[in-house]
């Protein structure tokens, strides 16, 4: 009897037990030598999710990342430099490394692909 319990009692612990395995994409950096798109690969940095929008639309606090308005207002603000992320704000600002926007950051993926559109020379393609 003693040896039935302990088994039930050794099924149930291991049975009861749920393991989630959580899987981590790792999303390989863009190619510099594939020109990236402003429309569909850098504006739903800004967009998707209200991500940057919820602050930065018509009205509210600059640049004006929505859509329609966000290459004109980078580039009227001087918020991205061609070629120099290091100097573009929209790059180093929100950065996953900086202390400057913590209340949103890109994801390591975002900050890459803005990298490497600035790097681009910035087109609104």
């Amino acid at each position: 009897m003693k040896k039935i319990l302990i088994l039930l009692s050794s099924l149930f612990f291991f049975t009861a037990c749920q393991y989630e395995v959580i899987k981590v994409e790792v999303i390989p950096p863009p190619d510099p030598n594939v020109e990236l798109s402003f429309a569909t690969d850098i504006v739903p940095i800004f967009t998707d999710g209200n991500r940057c929008t919820a602050c930065h639309s018509p009205g509210k606090t600059n640049p004006d990342l929505t859509a329609a308005n966000a290459y004109q207002s980078l580039m009227d603000g001087n918020f991205v430099v061609a070629n120099d992320p290091s100097a573009s704000l929209i790059y180093t600002y929100p950065h996953p490394d900086a202390s400057t926007h913590r209340w949103k950051v890109y994801t390591v993926n975002q900050a890459e692909l803005l990298f490497t559109w600035i790097n681009q020379g910035v087109k609104n393609n």
